[in-house]
């Protein structure tokens, strides 16, 4: 039981990093494989957790904007609006959340940092999209965790490459405030 709770707590925690944090993913299937924790009780925690997280994260980026450029918090105002103003734009935004490969902390960042966003629907998209991808990975680490190809995958999660991926989405973030969005 209490390696659940501390499980649960892991990933709240390192849901809660901004950049550069190990994908949750990677997290499930080291508690899965090192502890022997039961993937049904465990991926229907991490997605709570996760979720909560990333509603936290884009709440405290929303509080922290006025500590934040004036010009930049208008260009992320300006593109929120543009954003809701078109349906179809803000079911991209919701399948995005959900199916993106892309790291999800950066998502929400930006989420939060446009206050005409609303929030809870793509932490909602996320919680589904992550029912599937956490049940994906986790069950196929099983499949392959003992082969030369799955240490391999492993070790490339800390590569260079995998950083420099995690920079470009930071960079991403601050470039998306730097672009003068035109009011609607």
């Amino acid at each position: 039981m209490w390696s659940y709770v501390w499980a649960f707590l892991v990933v709240l925690a390192e849901n809660l990093i901004p950049a550069f944090g190990p994908p949750t993913w990677l997290v499930l299937v080291y508690l899965t494989l090192s502890f022997g924790l039961e993937p049904v009780i465990l991926i229907p925690l991490a997605v709570i957790a996760a979720s909560i997280s990333h509603w936290v994260m884009a709440h405290a980026f929303r509080r922290f904007r006025p500590r934040l450029p004036q010009k930049y918090v208008t260009n992320m105002t300006n593109l929120g609006a543009k954003l809701e103003k078109r349906s179809h734009t803000m079911w991209g935004l919701l399948l995005l959340f959900m199916w993106s490969p892309l790291s999800s902390s950066q998502l929400f960042v930006a989420a939060g940092l446009m206050p005409q966003i609303r929030i809870l629907p793509l932490v909602g998209a996320f919680a589904v999209g992550r029912c599937f991808t956490y049940t994906t990975y986790v069950l196929g680490a099983h499949a392959f965790s003992e082969t030369d190809w799955g240490h391999s995958f492993m070790s490339e999660m800390t590569s260079p490459g995998m950083l420099a991926i995690q920079t470009a989405l930071v960079v991403g973030v601050i470039v998306l405030g730097l672009i003068r969005w035109k009011p609607e």
